[in-house]
């Protein structure tokens, strides 16, 4: 059962010097910070309100033990009115910061923080438990392995620190039974002072980058910072002092393990070795965000067959259009190039150029044969007699879902033959995605067979009846 924390205050609200009292109600299972701010009526405003309404920045407050909290990126909800009583106001927050108090925006500027996300410990391969079994007695003491952080510099101001940490929860270490944990922080560290937003975004930038590796849904699990004004003064001197963040963003975090670890496309040490992949993913990323964020109805529970259909050539199709080309001509060359003395020509000129129609254009069946083609490297192989077929009848699918085109209806991949598809337009893109950020190409159409493999043979076990012959 999710906990609900409740702090009694008094509340600044943004620039306005009004301190209104409120109770903050804080769940981190639901992820949900709220503000309830109560105005008691007067004889001269018997209606009252608070200050503003809808977007506030910040809020900052004192709770009546003498703590200092932030609520930041804020706005305003319900509003219940009780005449010649009082108003209540509620307030919903993304964030909350423990101990930070401000006087104006520009003091919202921070040059460190911690992450802390739900991505699977296996796929970092920074730390783990074992047992160190004795000869002797035949017992076991239980071992922590760390490896050292690893360090990266991600942008020219901005270096990242991914520390492996252990955690006892728990003061009494008599108790027969102790809870252990581990994790792996990040830490963000700029040369100046940069805003809360900047951070976030950078952070999604990971995020995205360990979704492509994992194939999950990666959040932010728990959230610290850094502040000139949160210090602890000791002895005279003044020593910089992590403090906490709760977050509000109403959505639940989901636990993230590594056991289906044959689903990763790379690892975390795969790239953070790999100066030029990490190099190419810094330059590329703003173009691949709205495939990537097509692409990550892949590992999510959101929609159904036919949303991640759609969403997956919509993303093949934004990827061709980015980084292969959007224009005729110069796609046109590429396709000369890529058929000359080929003794396929004559299949695939067909499906790759639109060459006998008016309008010189490229079309979406031009892009997925190019992507299905690949440089004759054919990644993911095809669910037809020949590839020429599977890219007409991934066209024809999109037409019909997308249109209601009936005419494409008999040509279209039924409802119930989608999940299939959507491993082998997916694996597609991942391999293209890979291979732009410059993955190995052979490493990567090996680990798509081994997947393929697998999503086939489940998918057979689950559409149809399988005779078992068993010898006695």
């Amino acid at each position: 059962m999710s906990e609900w924390k409740k702090y009694g205050g008094a509340w600044k609200l943004f620039e306005n010097e009004t301190p209104y009292n409120g109770e903050l109600h804080i769940n981190e299972d639901m992820r949900i910070i709220r503000l309830e701010i109560l105005i008691p009526a007067i004889g001269t405003n018997p209606l009252p309100c608070i200050a503003y309404k809808g977007y506030l920045p910040y809020i900052c407050g004192t709770l009546f033990s003498g703590a200092k909290v932030l609520l930041y990126n804020c706005h305003t909800g319900n509003e219940s009115n009780y005449v010649c009583q009082y108003t209540q106001q509620i307030i919903h927050a993304q964030y909350a910061f423990w101990g930070l108090q401000v006087d104006n925006e520009e003091d919202l500027r921070f040059n460190k923080a911690l992450f802390c996300l739900n991505a699977p410990l296996r796929w970092f391969d920074l730390c783990h438990y074992e047992y160190q079994y004795h000869d002797d007695d035949h017992g076991a003491d239980l071992i922590w392995r760390k490896d050292e952080s690893v360090s990266i510099d991600y942008k020219d101001d901005l270096k990242m620190t991914f520390i492996p940490q252990q955690e006892v929860k728990g003061i009494n270490y008599y108790e027969n039974n102790i809870e252990m944990a581990q994790n792996v922080w990040i830490k963000f560290e700029y040369a100046n002072e940069t805003t809360w937003e900047m951070m976030i975004s950078d952070i999604a930038s990971v995020q995205q980058l360990i979704e492509l590796g994992c194939s999950k849904k990666i959040q932010i699990l728990k959230a610290k910072f850094y502040h000139k004004s949160v210090y602890i003064d000791a002895s005279g001197q003044e020593f910089p002092c992590v403090g906490s963040v709760a977050i509000g963003d109403a959505k639940r975090v989901k636990k993230n393990s590594g056991r289906d670890y044959f689903d990763y496309a790379f690892s975390f040490k795969e790239f953070a070795t790999n100066e030029a992949i990490l190099t190419n993913w810094k330059n590329n990323f703003q173009k691949l965000r709205p495939i990537l964020d097509l692409y990550e109805t892949m590992y999510t529970d959101v929609g159904t067959a036919t949303t991640l259909f759609l969403n997956l050539t919509q993303a093949l199709e934004t990827f061709h259009a980015r980084f292969i080309s959007d224009d005729y001509s110069t796609y046109k060359e590429k396709v000369d190039k890529l058929l000359k003395d080929s003794a396929s020509e004559a299949m695939w000129r067909e499906c790759l150029l639109n060459e006998n129609g008016n309008r010189k254009k490229i079309y979406l069946l031009n892009r997925i044969s190019f992507l299905v083609l690949a440089e004759w490297e054919l990644p993911v192989g095809f669910l037809e007699s020949n590839p020429v077929i599977f890219c007409q009848k991934i066209v024809d699918s999109r037409n019909y879902y997308t249109h209601y085109n009936l005419k494409k209806k008999e040509s279209a991949y039924r409802v119930e033959e989608l999940p299939l598809v959507n491993a082998y337009l997916g694996f597609l893109l991942q391999y293209h995605v890979l291979t732009l950020l410059g993955f190995d190409k052979g490493k990567i159409k090996s680990t798509i067979e081994k997947k393929l493999n697998l999503v086939e043979t489940n998918h057979s076990l689950q559409t149809k009846t399988q005779p078992i012959s068993r010898k006695n």
